[in-house]
């Protein structure tokens, strides 16, 4: 008797346990992608744009498929309005206080100026501009010593600044000027001035300058090596040096 009142409690628990399982499924299943016009998703970011607000041009039109669930966090509403801006050619712009979405051929002459500084806390699809000062190296100089990717973002000369303008994404300008800033070090010129230990200044001078890149010069003072040029050349040098004087 007891054996068939079980089975009896396990058919009637059956369709509930079965209509649960498909209301979790159903809860669980992810919310259909939508289309909205081009206005209505540039809106939606409005409240994510910050204190001011986005700005816009009313002659930007068409449609736009967005996923069904909706961004929450600041990197997936970021992500979204790349997107969004992606498909039609637009890029999302800070200029005074506005975030203003423009067509990407207008971006550099409208976009804020950001210290290279404060430039690892922009949103990363950001369109800005910012000015490297140049200390060894001519704009020119740069232009030509930039990887061919290097240049993605674009290079400004201006010759009443006495340094190169950077224009593009935030991501991709912090990546270009940390390369120019690089290759601006390495022209610095330097000078060492190292002692001897075990072997005379005079003696190993001679085996420097053979070794010494052009533009860099060896001399020995006393018992020590004054070597001066770029970086890298000094820095070889130096090298160079301590595995003869050990």
């Amino acid at each position: 008797m007891r054996a068939i009142t079980r089975m009896l409690a396990a058919a009637c628990l059956l369709p509930v346990l079965a209509l649960a399982e498909a209301g979790v499924a159903q809860h669980n299943a992810p919310e259909p992608d939508r289309t909205v016009s081009l206005q209505q998703a540039l809106s939606a970011h409005i409240d994510a744009a910050g204190a001011v607000g986005i700005y816009f041009k009313n002659s930007f039109q068409g449609e736009v498929t967005l996923s069904g669930t909706a961004p929450t966090t600041t990197d997936e509403k970021e992500a979204e309005l790349e997107m969004v801006c992606k498909q039609f050619g637009l890029v999302p712009v800070e200029s005074g206080g506005f975030l203003q979405v423009v067509p990407r051929a207008e971006a550099s002459t409208v976009a804020s100026f950001v210290p290279v500084a404060d430039l690892p806390t922009v949103p990363p699809s950001r369109y800005v501009v910012s000015v490297l000062p140049l200390r060894n190296v001519t704009w020119m100089d740069v232009v030509q010593a930039l990887p061919p990717s290097g240049g993605s973002s674009g290079l400004i000369h201006a010759p009443t600044v006495p340094g190169v303008l950077v224009h593009g994404r935030a991501q991709q300008v912090l990546r270009v000027v940390r390369t120019i800033a690089a290759i601006d070090e390495a022209a610095a010129v330097v000078s060492k001035v190292i002692r001897c230990k075990h072997l005379a200044a005079a003696d190993i001078v001679e085996a420097l300058r053979q070794s010494a890149g052009e533009g860099c010069t060896v001399a020995a003072v006393g018992n020590q090596v004054v070597i001066s040029g770029l970086v890298r050349d000094v820095d070889a040098l130096a090298a160079r040096l301590a595995e003869l004087d050990r």
